[in-house]
């Protein structure tokens, strides 16, 4: 979806992650492709996982410092962080790609409004809902079953 809907490669490009959950392997892929990856999450166990995988990881407060120098922004995070505030902040060539569930992370409207191309690309979600309602409710009882509830 990127290399189809941007008009530079991803070699050398400025990435940003917003979150680090469940696309924590998109983070070593696109440090492989050689693009220049930050990862912006809530959970410090995650900027230190994509610290390790050799992206630069801060905390979601840092958003205002790293967007105005991005050219593509990914949202994985089902809650919208992303509103018209920071969208402001990116420059007019920044590609957005969000990958989150419903709302997603990324305010599309305000994006549009703002001249932004933005790409809502849900993952299985939209594609396998059985599946992947199946998958989500078995990780639900293993963590169930270790906490002990």
């Amino acid at each position: 979806m990127i290399i189809e809907n941007t008009r530079i490669t991803i070699h050398k490009s400025n990435i940003c992650l917003v979150g680090q959950g469940t696309i924590g392997s998109l983070t070593r892929t696109l440090i492989a492709l050689g693009a220049h990856v930050h990862v912006a999450a809530r959970n410090p166990v995650q900027r230190a996982a994509a610290y390790a995988a050799g992206a630069e990881s801060a905390p979601l407060e840092a958003l205002p410092e790293l967007l105005p120098r991005m050219d593509i922004v990914i949202g994985s995070v089902p809650l919208q962080i992303l509103g018209e505030d920071l969208l402001r902040l990116l420059p007019a060539h920044a590609l957005l790609v969000d990958v989150a569930a419903p709302p997603g992370t990324i305010d599309r409207d305000a994006a549009a409004a703002l001249g932004l191309k933005s790409i809502w690309a849900r993952g299985m979600g939209s594609r396998a809902p059985v599946t992947v309602g199946r998958s989500r409710r078995r990780i639900a009882e293993i963590r169930n079953d270790r906490s002990g509830s």
